[in-house]
């Protein structure tokens, strides 16, 4: 192998060290990322439904900031980046992304790879044949004059610059897209947490990662994060009774009605609700009082989405 060869030889493995050195380096940087920069990050992947052309990090539209905020609880629940915009792109479709993904892009990283190793292997085997064979044969007294262009078609110096070319393309693509990815931050303990200073979740953040939670029917995260929300403002009742409700999907049922039996008992919007959880609740204790709940639950709201089942319910144990 001659200087020139080893020289070329270095500068590609001196090439791949580097890029490694510098995923790694990006990697660990987006693994440190406090949560408000992690937040920034997926908002300014996605588009605001209500503007024209804006992200959600720059839209400063009603919606724009629900998103940030459901952006926040998802990253605070322990979801990955990638986890929070595929959640926005099954409610939204591809458009809600300012920059739509490239399709088979993972293909990439086995084809792209095995085909720089096998076309550079390949030309380094035919060139080192070649050159042996050149130094075998002797020359031929009568031949004619080579032709130039087929004498350096594949020379041995062509074929180590192609060589070291796919190679670099093959270990480029798969760092690169490495390094790009976004990673989950690692688990802090509450002591680094407060050192951020992170701001904490509020009534309204505990509530919507609630109905995060109740979307993708994880009820019990759900009666955990309505829990939080009533330790900062117990006297939420319709928070009070959605938290029942998701209790008795959960096989709670005593706890259910012990929940929502003042509010049933007194006038006011969640009234409704209550009497319906509550004998429910009942009926799953084999309370003789359920029958009686629930007619009141029809009397007082004859028109709400589950009366008809209400109605079959009671039809079927008379």
């Amino acid at each position: 192998m001659n200087s020139r060869l080893r020289g070329l030889l270095l500068v590609a493995v001196v090439a791949v060290a580097v890029a490694v050195a510098a995923a790694v380096v990006v990697g660990r940087n987006a693994a440190e990322q406090p949560l408000s920069r992690q937040v920034d990050q997926v908002a300014e992947g996605l588009r605001c439904p209500t503007c024209n052309g804006e992200s959600v990090a720059a839209s400063n539209a009603p919606l724009a900031t629900s998103m940030r905020r459901q952006i926040r609880i998802q990253l605070h629940a322990g979801r990955t980046p990638d986890q929070v915009r595929e959640w926005f792109v099954s409610r939204y479709g591809d458009q809600i992304l300012l920059v739509p993904p490239a399709r088979g892009v993972g293909l990439l990283l086995w084809v792209v790879p095995a085909a720089a190793v096998v076309l550079g292997g390949g030309a380094w085997v035919a060139a080192q044949r070649r050159r042996t064979a050149e130094g075998t044969d002797a020359p031929d007294p009568d031949a004619q004059d080579p032709d130039p262009k087929a004498a350096t078609a594949l020379s041995p110096r062509r074929v180590a610059v192609a060589s070291v070319a796919f190679l670099a393309v093959g270990a480029a693509v798969p760092v690169t897209v490495w390094a790009s990815t976004p990673r989950r931050a690692p688990a802090e303990s509450p002591a680094a947490s407060s050192a951020r200073a992170e701001p904490q979740l509020g009534f309204e953040d505990w509530v919507s990662l609630a109905r995060s939670w109740e979307d993708q029917q994880r009820y019990d995260e759900a009666v955990k994060a309505y829990r939080e929300a009533l330790k900062q403002r117990p006297d939420a009742e319709s928070v009070r009774t959605q938290l029942a409700f998701d209790l008795l999907r959960t096989n709670h049922a005593g706890e259910a009605g012990r929940m929502v039996r003042a509010t049933a008992a007194k006038s006011g919007p969640d009234r409704p609700m209550a009497l319906l959880v509550l004998g429910l609740a009942q009926r799953r204790q084999n309370d003789p009082a359920a029958a009686s709940t629930l007619r009141t639950f029809l009397r007082v709201a004859p028109n709400h989405p589950a009366a008809a089942q209400v109605r079959r319910l009671l039809k079927d144990t008379s």
